[in-house]
């Protein structure tokens, strides 16, 4: 009668489990229903070690499953650049996928005069401003600023198409920026952020290629 009351204990936790809505809670009570139900196996007449196996193998699953859903869901804490690019270009992916791009990326300051893009190359890099001026000219004429937020590179690192802009900084620049293989490597193990990233890219072109028409 005592190894029933584990039985049927462990078989209470796993209703619950089924019932709770948040995967996270499904993942817990799980292994605790697991975990309860191990004895009944345990202390029988004769041990039954495929039913202890199969609940271990069980209880491993789901401890790492809950456990990787804790850490995406942790509160991500970002530096004061990183909040400011986040707020302004990267909030429609999510804290955490942010949180990725930015462990992958390095930041560098420009100062006044130097050229982070330049026309018919092919840039190297994906740059997100965080903070500075820029001139964007295309042949020697004056199409307008890039500041704060304005992701610069994208298309070429996507296409492999040289730049359709000069762009000179005017005011000292803070900026965060990648190498297109580390980016790849990355967005390709995670289809999630792959997608978020290329409608970011596309929404970038989409404003770039508007900005010629309009001063063409």
């Amino acid at each position: 009668m005592r190894l029933e009351a584990f039985n049927n204990a462990g078989n209470l936790i796993y209703v619950a489990a089924y019932w709770v809505k948040d995967i996270l809670w499904l993942r817990i009570l799980s292994v605790v229903g697991s975990l309860v139900g191990i004895p009944y196996y345990l202390f029988q007449p004769e041990t039954l070690w495929p039913p202890i196996f199969w609940t271990l193998v069980f209880v491993s699953i789901n401890t790492v499953r809950a456990w990787q859903i804790y850490l995406e869901r942790r509160p991500v804490k970002f530096t004061p650049d990183e909040q400011k690019l986040y707020n302004s270009t990267f909030n429609s992916l999510s804290p955490q996928q942010f949180r990725q791009l930015a462990s992958i990326g390095q930041w560098k300051d420009y100062n006044v005069g130097e050229k982070i893009q330049t026309q018919g190359h092919v840039a190297d890099k994906v740059t997100a401003l965080a903070s500075g001026t820029l001139d964007v000219e295309r042949e020697g004429k004056l199409l307008g600023n890039f500041g704060a937020g304005d992701l610069l590179g994208i298309s070429c690192v996507l296409a492999g198409s040289p730049e359709i802009f000069d762009s000179s900084v005017t005011r000292p620049a803070r900026a965060l920026q990648w190498d297109p293989g580390d980016l790849h490597k990355l967005t390709q193990s995670d289809p999630e952020l792959d997608a978020a990233v290329s409608r970011l890219a596309g929404s970038t072109i989409a404003t770039k290629l508007i900005s010629v028409l309009e001063t063409a």
